[in-house]
């Protein structure tokens, strides 16, 4: 039986909860690059593009901004579904 007081003893023998830490500390350091703010500016530029483009005007401003949360939600679902495709083809 493993003494869980004893320094000597690895209490983490497979690295999970090292993995977990360094994991845990990389999306600390991501989120505090604001990166969630940059990616959601990048979005909501294409969306008034594409708005300008087509030549769609969206009243009033709570139906723009419901349209937006729709296409937000729709493009990061295909950012969901690339990562879930690119992870699952290199493990093939």
């Amino acid at each position: 039986m493993l003494n869980p007081f004893d320094p000597q003893q690895d209490s983490d023998p497979t690295g999970i909860l090292a993995g977990l830490r360094r994991q845990k500390k990389l999306l600390k350091d991501i989120q505090d690059t604001r990166i969630d703010d940059r990616i959601f500016q990048v979005v909501q530029d294409a969306f008034e593009e594409a708005l300008k483009k087509e030549h769609v005007i969206v009243m009033p401003e709570i139906a723009k901004k419901y349209l937006l949360a729709q296409v937000m939600k729709q493009v990061l679902s295909d950012m969901i579904k690339k990562l879930d495709n690119r992870h699952i083809s290199r493990l093939i």
